[in-house]
């Protein structure tokens, strides 16, 4: 049977039938999606509640790593990134641009946060706060993305960005799949939304672009590793 939707690029990897991956989500994981991208919290800035959202999607945060990442909430510079920041509108060419912003939001929380708390832990609190910005960085995505993070930072480098990393830029590599991914997206949710299935029509408008490639990078690690297993 003929895909439903056009391929979708995410890190290295095309995917031939998006829909189809984004389905199967949907219906394999309809408690995530409620309970995590559907809590209905205050998503302003990090709480209590969010924190605890964040747990439906195994962010494994302790009680003791909740204090201290509320306790740095206090002073976190929420207003330098508006609720409604979009991934696909952060250049990181632009010094002090939205890109810049989030990056500052982001590492209030990564750098000061103490031992055990990673990528992982803030991307999937703060992803709450600013679904349409912040990339899910689990340790899944980050395998499957690391190639395409190094290549993104060098060219980063060689642009004169003032926000290259050393290593890997996972933020660029995603951003540029979000980018690129479109128009294949927008069929995706078309799709969805016709969809027979309640929560695979009801995701289509509910999840922003980040959270779908998100998804369907997930989604094609998990498979990845699978298939090395066997």
């Amino acid at each position: 049977m003929a895909s439903r939707t056009p391929p979708i690029r995410v890190a290295c990897h095309v995917i031939d039938d998006p829909f189809q991956v984004f389905r199967d989500y949907c219906i394999d994981y309809p408690n995530t999606l409620r309970r995590y991208d559907w809590a209905q919290v205050d998503r302003l800035r990090l709480s209590p509640e969010v924190v605890s959202a964040s747990r439906s999607l195994f962010s494994r945060i302790s009680r003791e790593q909740e204090l201290r990442l509320l306790s740095l909430n206090v002073n976190a510079p929420w207003d330098i990134v508006p609720p409604d920041a979009r991934l696909h509108d952060a250049d990181p060419l632009v010094r002090d641009g939205l890109y810049g912003r989030a990056l500052t939001l982001y590492n209030h929380f990564l750098h000061q946060s103490g031992d055990g708390i990673a990528d992982a832990k803030v991307s999937k609190s703060l992803h709450l706060t600013r679904p349409a910005f912040f990339p899910i960085l689990d340790t899944q995505v980050l395998k499957l993305y690391r190639t395409s993070a190094q290549i993104a930072a060098r060219d980063l480098s060689e642009a004169g960005s003032p926000y290259a990393p050393p290593r890997r830029a996972f933020w660029e590599a995603f951003r540029q799949d979000v980018i690129r991914a479109g128009d294949g997206l927008a069929a995706l949710r078309d799709a969805a939304r016709n969809d027979d299935h309640p929560v695979v029509a009801e995701a289509a408008d509910q999840l922003s672009d980040v959270r779908i490639i998100d998804i369907l990078a997930w989604s094609i690690s998990r498979q990845i590793a699978s298939t090395s297993w066997r």
